[in-house]
Formats: structure tokens, C-alpha cells, sequence
């Protein structure tokens, strides 16, 4: 199953109740928001969208408003550095009588219209960059109660789905045509491309089809030891080999080496 249907399927089983929670992340681009929420949307799914700061107050009064949809919190990373948050997530994803019941005393005036207490029926989905927080015992509980996925393209499916993008875009033939030859022939792994790459590359090519491309190139970082790694982790199948070879060439550690390794199998590149 690809990866793509694969997320579908969770999220459809979020809105049916077959599971409560799903926790998505992946590196900035790779699209997890914009697929979200259109496979919500093509599914006819009624889901609640929330982007920005929230307080755990805030975060109850959230919760009982839309306490039969589908609620998707995008890149609120505090949330699960906060104990009060974790608490509330825990009770909205999980109870042993099924019914999932959501308490929060306080004597807060900004609560002062909204129970102690109600039953959450719906579902949570939760986007996220990367995960920024200390695993302790309590993320653990929480994260027991969802399903973790770990939202990658691999690089040939970026570029194709990136020449699909760019066939919807205002773009003249000319500029379209110097758009494609720069993602099928000169984008590689190593610059780490990205859908939001491609909108700054789109928008440099209309600003100027002749300095567009170096300009482009000017401004995004380069990873010469990523496009390095995935070179060596692809033409040796021995381990121990490739730290060594990895080590002679760089200088750095083994625990550099399986880090680096570990980041590249979680960002879809090996």
C-alpha cells in the first residue's frame, strides 16, 4: 500500500472511531497539511482545523465545541510539553468504558459558561514538524493511545508530484518549461527540495526567467554529506564498512554517522 493511501485509511478510521488519534509529523513541505485536509474534504469528513498559540483553557473550550468532529491541531508543538495538555489529550483519546470523558476544574472566568466536564465522541489529529519534547512517562501514555506516522515522500515522488503542482500554476510556457528542466535535471538530493522550495522557485523564474535560477540556488541551503550518505548507504550493503568509509572521509563519529543514517530513514531518502 503506498504511503499516501496508506494515511487515508488512518484518517478514515479517525472519523469512524476505529482509532481516536493519529500524531503525524515530518520534516517542513513534504505536504502532510494540504493532503490532511484534502483527504478530509474529499471524503466529506466534518473536522475542525486549528493553527496557532493555544493555552490549555483554550484547548478545553476547543474540545467541547467540536466535541463530535474531527479535530486537526497543525504545528502546535507545546502542547505535548505541557502536562495539562497531555492530560487533556489522554482523556480525549482513551477510557476504559469507552466513553471518553473530558475534565478541567477550574474557577477561570473564561470557563465560567462551559461544564467541568463533557464526553468527547470525535477524533484528534495532530501535525507536526518534528517532536520537540522530553519522552517522559506521560508523552508515552499519550502516544499509546494514537498512531504515530511518519508522514515521507521519497525524492522521485516529490519531483513527479511537484511537475504535477506545477502544471495547475499561472505559469507561461517558457517559464514552465525552465521550471521543469531545473526540478528534473538539476535539483538533487542534496539541496533537500521541498513543495514550499518549489513555490520560492516558481515565484524567482516569474520574477526573472534569466537570474531566477541562480538566485534560486543562492538562497536554499546545500547538504553535500546528505546526497554523500545516501551514495554510500546504497552501494554497500555492509555496516560496518560504511561507518568506516563514512569516518575516513569526514572525520566524524560513528554515532555521527548512525545519527545522520537514522535522519535520512525517517526523512524517506534511504
Amino acid at each position: 500500500m503506498k504511503q499516501i493511501d496508506l494515511y487515508s485509511e488512518y484518517i478514515n478510521m479517525v472519523s469512524k472511531n476505529v482509532i481516536n488519534g493519529l500524531f503525524c509529523y515530518s520534516k517542513t513541505g513534504m505536504g502532510k497539511t494540504y493532503n490532511t485536509l484534502k483527504i478530509l474534504k474529499n471524503n466529506n469528513i466534518d473536522y475542525k482545523y486549528y493553527n496557532g498559540v493555544l493555552t490549555p483553557v483554550e484547548f478545553y473550550k476547543l474540545l467541547h465545541d467540536n466535541h463530535d468532529k474531527i479535530i486537526v491541531l497543525d504545528d502546535i508543538e507545546t502542547i505535548i510539553n505541557n502536562d495539562k495538555f497531555i492530560d487533556l489529550l489522554k482523556a480525549c483519546l482513551y477510557s476504559p468504558t469507552k466513553k471518553r470523558v473530558v475534565n478541567y476544574k477550574t474557577s477561570a472566568v473564561v470557563l465560567e459558561e462551559y461544564p467541568d466536564s463533557f464526553e468527547f465522541e470525535g477524533g484528534l489529529i495532530i501535525l507536526m514538524n518534528e517532536i520537540k519534547c522530553v519522552k517522559d512517562l506521560s508523552y508515552m501514555a499519550f502516544m499509546s493511545r494514537c498512531i504515530e506516522f511518519n508522514f515521507v515522500l521519497d525524492f522521485d515522488t516529490l519531483k513527479k508530484k511537484s511537475l504535477e503542482i506545477l502544471e495547475k500554476k499561472g505559469v507561461n510556457k517558457e517559464k514552465k518549461s525552465k521550471i521543469k528542466d531545473i526540478i528534473n535535471n538539476k535539483i538533487s538530493l542534496k539541496h533537500d527540495f521541498n513543495f514550499r522550495l518549489l513555490e520560492r522557485l516558481i515565484s524567482f523564474i516569474n520574477y526573472d526567467i534569466n537570474k531566477g535560477e541562480e538566485l534560486f540556488f543562492n538562497s536554499i541551503k546545500i547538504d553535500d554529506e546528505k546526497e554523500y550518505l545516501i551514495e554510500l548507504y546504497r552501494k554497500n550493503n555492509d555496516l560496518n564498512q560504511q561507518v568506516k568509509e563514512y569516518i575516513k572521509k569526514t572525520g566524524k563519529s560513528k554515532r555521527t554517522f548512525f545519527r545522520k543514517i537514522k535522519s535520512l530513514k525517517q526523512g524517506g531518502y534511504i
